[in-house]
């Protein structure tokens, strides 16, 4: 078996992937990307014209690639042209496919009725708890919650570095370092082709108006807030585990649902001082599409963990910081040991004659004379 061998312009792209800090699948799929952009044209891909460029973007297009597969080839293409060839230039005739997204699809008001109807039961409640699984209702308000411990572990992880008593960041430069991540981070997203502006907004497509729209950004003061909690770090956790452990709006909040409307109980933090629980009423439709904006988009985690507490380092860093903080670990509880309920078996199917579940009573092999015999099946009239 002989190894392929390696021309000087591939071993230069894999050591400026290296440079760059690529992981090996990063790696093979931007060779492959260039592999088949050369086979297209036939020579070597680093004499390529912009019009080489057009005809290939043409023929994967024609070829019914899809838009991932189209960007991920356009980005090893960009990194190719501008570190291994030196030619930035071949950027500007490269472009980003973006997909537009389809919104669920919304019931009709028929639909609502019939799907509303068919809960069992016949209070509110049981009607109440099926339309929560489809729509329930608080205006759209993304955010993020990060818990950032008081300290760290030393580079070594000889010693425990501890925060300064009573500071942990200047709020001023908080604000600008996280005014400028975010800034940049909304750039990398606009060059990468995956920020997609419709309507009004769809001249913002384009990167100089794009950078102009974020211009007055860059030199607003940005607003950050930092203060210990009055219940300590308790009481935080158990304010966070009531976003990540529930969904948009509660069963006690419901007041009422009917097809045609939904009302709830919602808290006005506009009113300083006073009763702040109203009650909003909403089209059925609407209660569906605002519960649907709470829904995690595919591929996105509800929590993660970095730094410490990250998966594959995890347990090792808490066992280390125990041991230099001085802290016992807690007690385990064993959990009483219970003797499993073992359920018996049943078919998918219902029984031919009564409708109730059948259950399995004996198993046979072919050929082998089962112990039990069938209840004799009622003859037709």
């Amino acid at each position: 078996m002989t190894e392929e061998k390696m021309s000087p312009l591939r071993q230069r792209m894999i050591e400026n992937m290296r440079i760059r800090g690529m992981g090996d699948k990063h790696q093979k799929s931007h060779i492959r990307a260039i592999k088949d952009f050369a086979a297209f044209r036939g020579r070597s891909p680093d004499t390529a014209t912009p019009e080489d460029l057009r005809a290939y973007q043409l023929h994967m297009t024609d070829a019914g690639v899809t838009p991932s597969t189209f960007n991920t080839r356009i980005v090893a293409l960009r990194f190719f042209f501008g570190m291994t060839c030196g030619r930035e230039e071949m950027k500007r005739y490269m472009q980003f496919r973006t997909e537009p997204r389809k919104l669920p699809v919304v019931f009709s008001v028929e639909e609502v009725s019939d799907i509303l109807m068919a809960a069992p039961g016949p209070g509110l409640q049981y009607r109440a708890a099926l339309s929560i699984s489809y729509g329930a209702g608080l205006t759209h308000h993304p955010h993020i919650h990060i818990i950032v411990p008081g300290g760290g572990l030393s580079p070594g992880g000889s010693r425990w570095i501890a925060c300064r008593p009573g500071f942990f960041l200047h709020l001023r430069v908080l604000a600008r370092l996280f005014r400028r991540l975010f800034l940049e981070g909304l750039m990398d997203l606009h060059h990468a082709g995956k920020l997609t502006f419709f309507g009004d907004l769809a001249g913002l497509s384009d990167a100089k108006p794009f950078a102009a729209w974020l211009a007055p950004f860059r030199i607003a003061e940005w607003v950050v807030y930092a203060k210990p909690p009055f219940g300590g770090p308790k009481a935080v956790l158990a304010y966070l585990s009531r976003y990540t452990h529930r969904v948009a709006i509660s069963n006690t909040r419901l007041v009422s649902a009917d097809v045609e409307n939904v009302a709830f109980r919602w808290k006005d933090y506009r009113i300083k001082s006073g009763i702040r629980q109203k009650v909003m009423r909403l089209a059925t439709q609407e209660f569906i599409r605002r519960f649907l904006i709470h829904v995690l988009p595919d591929g996105f985690h509800r929590i993660r963990h970095y730094g410490l507490l990250a998966n594959t380092t995890r347990k090792a860093n808490i066992r280390n910081i125990r041991a230099l903080l001085c802290v016992l670990p807690p007690e385990q509880v064993a959990a009483p040991e219970t003797e499993p309920e073992i359920a018996p078996l049943t078919l998918r199917e219902p029984c031919p004659c009564c409708g109730g579940p059948m259950r399995i009573i004996e198993i046979f092999r072919r050929g082998q004379k089962p112990m039990s015999r069938a209840p004799p099946r009622e003859q037709a009239a």
